[in-house]
């Protein structure tokens, strides 16, 4: 997970592991992740971006059901939001989203679980 600001320079990073073969759970971690970094900050503001289309949609259609394999993540995610009216969640297609990529997989090589 990177955070950037208005300007796109880079503010943090974290990233974490969980057992499993499911790039849904990963894609859910990565945000869970930026919102504990956003409370950790005080964010009153922040856009969310993730190339999961499946869990934007369940984080933002009600009419959605949670795949069960996330569901925990999404109503924990779906929570925060309703504490932090100002934050959006929003799907960006997978070539936006390199740089986080590449961070995770830096620190599965470099077996880093750290923030900023």
């Amino acid at each position: 997970m990177v955070s950037r600001d208005n300007n796109g320079e880079i503010l943090a990073a974290r990233a974490g592991t969980r057992v499993g073969t499911s790039p849904l759970k990963g894609e859910a971690l990565a945000l869970r992740l930026g919102v504990l970094l956003a409370e950790d900050h005080c964010w009153e503001t922040a856009i969310f971006q993730s190339d999961a289309q499946v869990l934007i949609d369940q984080l933002s259609h009600s009419e959605v059901l949670p795949d069960w394999i996330i569901e925990e993540d999404v109503l924990y995610l779906k929570s925060r939001w309703q504490e932090h009216p100002n934050w959006q969640f929003c799907w960006i297609p997978s070539e936006a989203n390199g740089l986080a990529h590449e961070v995770a997989h830096w620190c599965r090589r470099m077996d880093v679980v750290s923030d900023e």
